[in-house]
């Protein structure tokens, strides 16, 4: 038995470090506009719109009068999970459907200065799976919600030269549960101990916040070319909240639940591009960004209060790579009315294959992008977009924290759609 607690006493710090993989893994989302989604997140040398504050603030500076653009993206992920050790078992996410949004509004103040403020979702969604699926020790429910509060500024040093820059409020939220007693180990009636039990239950609800800077440039040097780079800098994000434990017998005694802290870290992003006109009203942009999330090294959870045997202190070593994304976008013109856009990107994924979790089963990707704009009157436009997200097939090593159950080694399959929307307003 003092083997199992101590194997037992990880069951409610990984609730806690699906907060952490939620955030620092592949569920960065990037799709903040659909005419950059419609082009395959290919904008940063052009960002010649309001979401230009997520993209690269300097597009702001090109920008004249004042302009309201808000919308958001419904993604439908899909995961499938089958262990290597039961080939004939395969099991699904619960189907889910996600609404990060945007909003932003630019007001030029005068032919250089140019501001704006810009609402959006950098970070978020999650994963549900059923309570009594083969990794319910790992992960049941997952959500994650951040809101970026982005005023910006930017200024036109000439007509061929801008910079911008942008100050984030940063606002999170997250739901997690895990069952911490699977349906894998035999029930205990002495200890209080059932199998599968939805009443062995554990679950976070948290919230921290914290603040972020970004910047960019854009270069014209020649009329049809534009040059642009932004980076994001790194954000820490102070988590805390309350750990509700519904467990009994021993499971009750040795995770009482309570509160839960933890400081984690939001990479770094780096994006270059440019983009060339190469027939009147056919543009093409290419852009590479870099991740930085090494800064995922570790995360270390407290919480309180302690239990010998159980709930603690605990310090994960994560060891994430770098990520890269490539991406290419079209952009054509067909008259004063529509305008249609093509796009393609390459993910590479950072995360190890002994760390990959049935909360975030991420994988390289390659993103397959179409998109419309409709332009209804002189004011008001309308923009449309469309993204499959294919990813690779996934081998998992990671076994389960409980190590009385089975082992997760596996294959994961998933793709995504995802659907973008944003009207436009000019005053």
């Amino acid at each position: 038995m003092r083997h199992f607690t101590q194997h037992l006493s990880w069951a409610i710090v990984i609730s806690v470090l699906i907060i952490g993989v939620a955030f620092a893994g592949g569920y960065q989302i990037n799709e903040q506009s659909a005419r950059a989604t419609g082009m395959g997140g290919a904008f940063v040398a052009r960002a010649s719109d309001p979401s230009a504050i997520y993209f690269n603030p300097a597009g702001l500076a090109f920008q004249s009068g004042l302009n309201i653009m808000g919308g958001g993206t419904f993604i439908f992920p899909s995961t499938t999970f089958t262990p290597s050790k039961l080939s004939s078992y395969d099991v699904s996410e619960k189907t889910q459907v996600y609404f990060p949004p945007n909003l932003y509004g630019t007001y030029a103040l005068d032919d250089q200065w140019v501001i704006g403020l810009g609402v959006f979702t950098p970070y978020g969604l999650g994963s549900e799976w059923n309570s009594s699926w083969l990794g319910n020790e790992s992960a049941i429910k997952t959500s994650i919600k951040t809101f970026y509060i982005t005023p910006s500024i930017a200024y036109k040093i000439n007509n061929e030269l801008s910079i911008g820059i942008g100050i984030s409020y940063v606002y999170a939220t997250v739901f997690l549960s895990n069952n911490p007693y699977p349906a894998g180990i035999p029930a205990i009636p002495a200890f209080g101990l059932a199998s599968g039990s939805d009443a062995n239950r554990i679950e976070l609800d948290g919230s921290g916040h914290g603040f972020n800077i970004s910047g960019g440039i854009i270069w014209k040097p020649i009329e049809k070319l534009s040059v642009g780079a932004s980076y994001r800098m790194k954000t820490n994000i102070d988590s805390s909240g309350s750990v509700k434990s519904t467990c009994t017998g021993v499971l009750g005694l040795l995770l009482p639940g309570g509160t839960g802290k933890a400081t984690l870290p939001m990479p770094g992003n780096l994006t270059v591009g440019a983009a060339y006109e190469v027939i009147p009203n056919l543009t093409v942009e290419g852009d590479i960004q870099y991740v930085q999330w090494t800064a995922y090294d570790q995360l270390k959870i407290d919480i309180t209060p302690v239990v010998a045997g159980g709930q603690g202190t605990k310090i994960s070593t994560k060891k994430w790579d770098d990520g890269y994304i490539g991406r290419i976008g079209v952009e054509y013109k067909a008259d004063q009315t529509w305008t249609l856009r093509g796009g393609f990107a390459y993910d590479v994924n950072p995360q190890p294959g002994s760390k990959v979790e049935p909360m975030l089963p991420d994988a390289d990707r390659i993103d397959i992008t179409c998109g419309v704009g409709y332009k209804v009157n002189e004011k008001i436009s309308v923009d449309l977009s469309y993204m499959l997200v294919l990813f690779a097939d996934r081998i998992s090593y990671y076994t389960a924290p409980v190590k009385l159950h089975t082992d997760m080694t596996g294959t994961y399959k998933s793709t995504a759609h995802l659907f973008g929307v944003d009207v436009s307003y000019a005053f």
